[in-house]
Formats: structure tokens, C-alpha cells, sequence
């Protein structure tokens, strides 16, 4: 059963100095996580997670996201 399990995930992190509007020195960070279960050759179930974190000097727009997703193929 463990082979029918994946785990994945994925971090960003980026800087925008200037971007032409007057906003400057912006810094963003995004957590993309998660875990996938294979049923059967046709289905397939997700669950997964987004923290994101602009860091722009607003304390208080942290957030976090979950989702639960089912991928059918024919």
C-alpha cells in the first residue's frame, strides 16, 4: 500500500526591488505541500495545502489554504 502513496511540494520565495508602479522592495513567500493516493489505475485523490506570506510589511496576511481534490482519467 505505502507505493500507492506520493508526497510532494514546493517553495517560492521572491523579491521585487521596483516594479515600475512605486512599489518597491516586496517580498513574497508560498509553501505548496501535499500528499496523493492512487485508488485505481482511473482514480486518483489529493490532499494539499498552500501557506502563503507577502511579507510586505502587513503582519496580518499570512494564510493558509487547504484543498481535497479527486482526479478521474478514462
Amino acid at each position: 500500500p505505502i507505493d500507492k502513496f506520493s508526497i510532494f511540494a514546493r517553495y517560492d520565495n521572491w523579491n521585487v526591488t521596483n516594479d515600475g508602479q512605486g512599489n518597491t522592495d516586496f517580498n513574497e513567500k508560498k509553501t505548496i505541500y501535499g500528499v496523493a493516493y492512487q485508488y485505481n489505475k482511473h482514480v486518483r485523490f489529493f490532499a494539499s495545502g498552500i501557506s502563503y506570506d507577502p511579507n510586505d510589511k502587513k503582519p496580518n496576511d499570512n494564510q493558509t489554504d487547504y484543498k481535497l481534490t479527486a482526479e478521474v482519467k478514462w
